[in-house]
């Protein structure tokens, strides 16, 4: 006897392993995986055929549910009927009574009643007579807009439950930020007001120095920030100090004389 089977058998085997396994919660797609793979399928083979298995899950669903949606409006149809018939009837009966009492028998009353027995004979035909798979698939066509419609609103309510739930967190970090800045604006005012009651030099800062241009303050420039080289004052230089040159001597000598009269004269 041949150990191999082909597909046929195949599906027969297991389809009857299946049921004498009796009632069963069935398999994950990972565990339906791993049974491919031992068998030799091929995960994309498997992937295909599990996308096809759910497409169709889901067209007998949305059948299901369109054949029971036709079913309660058909009931709800009948019922209206059957109400519309039973108000035709007494309204009828009630004209012709009234018609009969007034003297000479039945005279109008009948053509309203033919009349509106017409119409209530169509509602009626409309019940009986009807087109089974074309109602359902325009009940299967309603059930996918009406779908589509509540995924959209869903998406929507979604995008702005997310935007309701970053908007505290901007207002959060836009109130940090307003809290830091009136932080450091208070210090740099207690930092002015301690340096005007100590006496303290400001810091060397382009604010700073800007504030003190305005004010017609020295500015204080550190010894780390460059500079420009001062200029320095003129000085005397005194006569001794230059080179050893006659005239420069003699001129030396009458600048010690003038000093000394100007001493003199001080005293």
């Amino acid at each position: 006897m041949s150990d191999v089977y082909d597909d046929d058998e195949v599906h027969e085997i297991l389809q009857r392993a299946i049921g004498k396994r009796g009632s069963t919660l069935g398999l994950s797609h990972s565990e339906l995986a791993e049974v491919a793979a031992e068998v030799g399928i091929p995960i994309e083979a498997l992937e295909e055929a599990a996308a096809e298995v759910r497409g169709e899950r889901g067209g007998k669903t949305l059948m299901a549910e369109a054949r029971h949606r036709l079913a309660w409006k058909r009931r709800r149809a009948r019922g209206r009927w059957i109400g519309h018939l039973v108000t035709w009837a007494v309204i009828s009966m009630g004209l012709t009574a009234i018609d009969f009492m007034a003297g000479g028998g039945v005279n109008w009353a009948q053509w309203p009643a033919v009349c509106w027995g017409i119409f209530v004979a169509l509602q009626g035909a409309r019940l009986v007579v009807h087109d089974e798979e074309a109602d359902l698939e325009r009940e299967r066509r309603i059930l996918v807009v009406e779908r589509e419609r509540e995924a959209k609103r869903a998406a929507k309510a979604a995008a702005k439950r997310r935007k309701r739930k970053g908007l505290p967190q901007a207002e959060k970090a836009f109130e940090a930020a307003i809290e830091k800045g009136l932080a450091l604006a208070l210090n740099r005012a207690a930092e002015k007001i301690d340096e005007v009651i100590s006496g303290k030099p400001a810091k060397d800062t382009d604010f700073n120095r800007y504030a003190a241009q305005k004010e017609g303050r020295p500015v204080r420039v550190d010894a780390q920030a460059p500079t420009q080289p001062a200029q320095q004052a003129p000085v005397r230089v005194r006569a001794a100090e230059m080179a050893e040159d006659p005239a420069e001597e003699e001129l030396a000598a009458i600048e010690r004389e003038l000093d000394r009269e100007l001493g003199l004269e001080r005293q």
